[in-house]
């Protein structure tokens, strides 16, 4: 194994994706970044949308969206 033995830190696979996806496009790391934060969110509400729909249909994927998203 790559990393077998050795510690890391659980939040390095966000930097080495937003860099892999940035270099995949031709886009400057700067300003991708802010479209990284953008898709975390996205990525947040599509998850609460269908978590929140598999339980309790529309109504409850929309709360969910409501509850995860704006309440917090």
């Amino acid at each position: 194994m790559l990393l077998a033995g050795h510690a890391i830190a659980y939040y390095d696979g966000g930097y080495y994706l937003a860099a892999w996806l940035s270099r995949a496009a031709f886009v400057d790391i700067g300003s991708f970044f802010n479209v990284m934060i953008a898709l975390v969110y996205a990525s947040l509400a599509v998850g609460a949308l269908g978590l929140g729909r598999a339980v309790a249909g529309w109504a409850g994927g929309a709360l969910s969206v409501f509850w995860v998203l704006v309440a917090g």
